[in-house]
């Protein structure tokens, strides 16, 4: 499963967020975790995308999508769920 996470430091506390998962293609995995490609270089590898900066673009999810969600837009609800305890913070705190 492929779940982007953020943490963001206030200089006192850290704040976490996820974003949606999903599955990722098994042979996409198995250069993760065989030949310790990262994400990118494995989806080149297995010549899923022509563009060997993939990450920087649309990333696998765009790809697998089919271009529903880009990396940017499947990273955003990441930042805005770790943003609630910097804006709750008499409850986290």
């Amino acid at each position: 499963m492929d779940h982007t996470v953020c943490a963001i430091f206030d200089g006192q506390h850290y704040c976490f967020g996820f974003s949606p998962g999903f599955e990722v293609p098994q042979r996409v995995m198995e250069l993760i975790s065989g030949k310790r490609y990262d994400m990118q270089r494995a989806t080149y590898e297995l010549g899923l995308t022509n563009n060997s900066a993939i990450g920087r673009a649309e990333g696998l999810i765009g790809l697998l999508s089919q271009g529903k969600i880009d990396r940017k837009e499947y990273t955003k609800p990441a930042i805005i769920m770790a943003l609630i305890g910097l804006q709750n913070p008499q409850l986290y705190w």
